[in-house]
Parts: C-alpha cells; sequence; structure tokens
C-alpha cells in the first residue's frame, strides 16, 4: 500500500499526517530535517517491550534520546506520573531543539503532550500512534491532559502535533481487543459523519476487520479522513467539533468508576448506546437507530450493557467533574441525525439522575456485557533502552 500525505490544519496550526507502512526511515528524516537535537521519547512498558529493539533502537542510532517510560494504562495519566517523566527528561537534559516523540496509545499521546507542552515552556511534539484508537482518533488533536483523583482530563492544555507518523505495521501486533476497543471510535464517527462507513460496519465484524488487513486499512484511512474534516472546520472543539464528545459523557464516568476493568472504547461503546436512548427520550433520535446502533457494536464485540456496580447515581456523582460541565451543570452531546455533522452539535442540559436511570435500564435489558479476554502474554524483555 502506498504511503499517504495529509495536510491538517487546526486553526492556525499545520501539520502532516502520513499513514503507511515502513515509515520508521521517514520518522528518522523527518527529525534530522527539523533539526533535532535530543529525542525524549515517552513511551509505556508494553510499548518498549514490542518496539524497543526496532523504533526506539532505529532513533537512538542517529540522535541523543532519552526514553521515559511508564506502565500501560490510564493510571499512569496522573500528575505524579507527569512530574517524573519532566524531571528524568530535565535531569538527561534538553533545549528548545528538543523533540518530544509519543510512543504508543492514546494515554501516552496525552502524557507526551502534556511533557512536550511543559518542558522548556513548549517543545514541538511528534506523535508516532501504535493503537488503532490513537491513529484514528487520539493523535489527531490539540487536546492534551492527565486526569486528576475527581475526574479525566482535568490538568491539559493547547498543543498541536507538529507531525504524525501512523504505521500501519504497528497494527499487525494489536489483540483483537486492542482492535475492539480501537473500532469503537470508528463506529462513532461513522455515525456523525458518513453513515455509508456505518453500513459498512454493520456488515463486516471483528473476525473480519482482524483477517482482512485491507478492510483495517480502509477503516483507518477513512477514520482519519473524518476526524480531520471535522477538526478542520472546528479545532477548538465548540460547535461542529462536539460531535466528537459523542459517547463520551456517560463513557469516561464508567470509565472512571471501572478503572482497569474497561477500556477507552469499551466504556464509550456502553456510554454511546446509553445516550442513544437518552436522545430517543428527548425526541431527538429516531428508536429505530438504538438497535442498529447495538447490533454493529455487538458485531465487534463491544459491551453495550452497563457494568454491574454502576448506577444512574454513581455516573452523576462522577459526571460533577467532568470537564463538558457548562454552568455547573452536566451536558451530553446527543446523536440528533446520524451521518448529518451539523445537527450533531447541540449540547443539553441538566443531565437527569431520572433519565440517565431510564437509559441505563433499557440498555442492562438488550444489552450485551463486555466479554472475558485471556491475558496477553508480553514478548521477551528487549535489554535496557532507557538511557
Amino acid at each position: 500500500m502506498s504511503q499517504r500525505h495529509i495536510e491538517m490544519g487546526l486553526g492556525s496550526d499545520r501539520f502532516t499526517l502520513h499513514v503507511g507502512r515502513g515509515l520508521t526511515k521517514d520518522l528518522v528524516s523527518w527529525l534530522s530535517n527539523a533539526g533535532a537535537d535530543t529525542l525524549v521519547v515517552v513511551t509505556d512498558d508494553n510499548v518498549l517491550r514490542h518496539y524497543g529493539a526496532t523504533t526506539v533502537r532505529a532513533l537512538q542510532q542517529h540522535f541523543r534520546t532519552v526514553v521515559l517510560s511508564m506502565p500501560p494504562g490510564e493510571g499512569s495519566k496522573t500528575v505524579p506520573v507527569l512530574e517524573r517523566l519532566l524531571e528524568e527528561a530535565a535531569a538527561f537534559g534538553v533545549s528548545k531543539q528538543s523533540h518530544v516523540v509519543a510512543l504508543g496509545g492514546g494515554m501516552v499521546g496525552n502524557v507526551a503532550g502534556m511533557v512536550a507542552g511543559l518542558l522548556m515552556r513548549g517543545l514541538p511534539l511528534v506523535h508516532v500512534p501504535t493503537t488503532l484508537l490513537a491513529q484514528i482518533d487520539a493523535s489527531i488533536s490539540r487536546k492534551q491532559a492527565v486526569n486528576g483523583r475527581h475526574g479525566k482530563n482535568l490538568f491539559g492544555l493547547w498543543l498541536a502535533p507538529r507531525v504524525i507518523f501512523s504505521d500501519l505495521d504497528y497494527l499487525d501486533s494489536l489483540s483483537p481487543r486492542e482492535v475492539s476497543s480501537g473500532l469503537a471510535e470508528g463506529i462513532k464517527l461513522s455515525l456523525i459523519a458518513d453513515i455509508g462507513e456505518f453500513t459498512r460496519y454493520s456488515e463486516w465484524d471483528l473476525e473480519r476487520v482482524t483477517r482482512d488487513r485491507q478492510v483495517l486499512e480502509s477503516i483507518v484511512h477513512r477514520s482519519i479522513e473524518l476526524t480531520c474534516s471535522i477538526l478542520s472546520a472546528d479545532p477548538a472543539e465548540g460547535t461542529s467539533g462536539l460531535s466528537l464528545e459523542i459517547g463520551h459523557t456517560v463513557g469516561h464516568a464508567i470509565e472512571i468508576l471501572k478503572a482497569g476493568e474497561l477500556t477507552h472504547g469499551e466504556s464509550i461503546s456502553i456510554g454511546m448506546l446509553v445516550e442513544a436512548e437518552m436522545s430517543v427520550s428527548r425526541g431527538m433520535l429516531d428508536a429505530s437507530w438504538v438497535p442498529r446502533i447495538r447490533s454493529t457494536l455487538r458485531r465487534y464485540a463491544l459491551p453495550t450493557k452497563p457494568p454491574g456496580g454502576v448506577s444512574a447515581e454513581r455516573i452523576i456523582e462522577a459526571l460533577k467533574f467532568d470537564n463538558k460541565r457548562r454552568d455547573r451543570e452536566t451536558v451530553f452531546v446527543p446523536i440528533c441525525n446520524p451521518g448529518v455533522i451539523a445537527s450533531n452539535t447541540r449540547r443539553h442540559a441538566p443531565l437527569s439522575v431520572g433519565e440517565l436511570r431510564h437509559a441505563m435500564l433499557q440498555c442492562d435489558r438488550d444489552g450485551a456485557a463486555a466479554p472475558v479476554y485471556a491475558a496477553r502474554r508480553a514478548p521477551a524483555e528487549p535489554e535496557d533502552l532507557r538511557q
């Protein structure tokens, strides 16, 4: 498959998104042309085990490099971890010519974005997303943040990447669960802006996507196109860009409450269906869409049933610190007219316990719980590449 280059504009920020296979040489060439004197590679322990001997070693052969690694998962997206990484980078020695390279999934990209935004009052950020979710969604944004004790993404800043290298070779090593989690965001994008793509999702399934490289590559390309189109029109995500938050109000609360048990994509899957039910109850979405969304999510082993121990009251409590709150009220982005972005931009508040409870009961009655996955065997430990 030939490499594609997408020129992206987020307000006054412009960058190129490279999509293809075998992009490490292109990454090294870009960094050399940019005059990088030192690389601060931010990653997690799992990614380092997988790609330490390839991607990281290639960078170390050409640049003075410090590798900052952390445990995988949302538990590392915190102020204490961020502070540790900043201090390690400072101790290694950086300058205004240094570049921060985010090598990993969405969590790594967010933490790396914070490192880039805070070191030396701002260093260039280079995204090398290694998961489906990061390639089609998380890396294409100016929003960088870490979590606080009271909620997700409470402390953050705005910083656009200088370049993104979405190497499809990374996707070959993903587990079915990691692919499924990323597809939740892809399905969301199709529901927002491309009903033809949503129809294709309703015809494919997880086995087909994980087996057929061409299908997965087509999903990546179309999802990136949709994300870029939405954000180019609304870089601040205040109007049409709000549609990207569909499923994320309830989904983020579930992700917080079931910390470590559900992936981001699994939480958003449940959130999408709950918020679809609420959109129907408000007369904003035709009821026929709920079973269509549910059945499509199920085709990718995504949960559509609220997990045990998560009540409407607990979700409302968790949402007291949601970063989308307006006028001290909890808001969600309803699904109004699937496939038409302009119709998916209205915010409605407040979100009541009764309304949420009713929607959750509907999902609980007809939904499917998250599947149980076997633990993934980690590859052998490489030599220490941190210095």
